[in-house]
């Protein structure tokens, strides 16, 4: 099945509700639509039907991690142009240039304030525009 392209969402993957609720929150306060997955396995499920202008991402996931989400995205033709961004707890030098070495295109240390990620957001979407 073909991807519908819907270049207003944003897809937010993370195990934690905590996580989901929050960045949902702070998105939702800056007009933008936001799709949720808990796993590498459901986002790849949900990117079957859309192609979100962005990805959000945590890297310790259950079922598939979101290092193997990201080779997952960069691997289909149809999502290898979209952005992808790291959010993760993984926070020193080593685990930031992996996650830029792999293919994500920016990476956001939790905990973040919500400015950052507003700021990380609008350059990614306004890349693409």
């Amino acid at each position: 099945m073909s991807a519908i392209n819907n270049d207003t969402f944003i897809l937010v993957v993370d195990d934690q509700n905590t996580n989901i609720d929050l960045i949902t929150r702070m998105l939702a306060r800056t007009k933008h639509k936001v799709i949720t997955a808990f796993d590498g396995v459901e986002a790849c499920q949900i990117l079957q039907e859309i192609t979100p202008a962005l990805i959000l991402s945590d890297i310790m996931m259950p079922n598939m991690d979101g290092y193997s989400l990201l080779k997952e995205v960069r691997a289909n033709p149809l999502l290898a142009n979209v952005p992808f961004v790291f959010l993760s707890a993984k926070g020193n030098a080593l685990d930031v240039q992996q996650g830029i070495t792999l293919g994500a295109d920016d990476y956001l240390v939790k905990p973040f304030r919500p400015q950052e990620l507003f700021e990380l957001v609008d350059r990614h979407l306004s890349a693409r525009a």
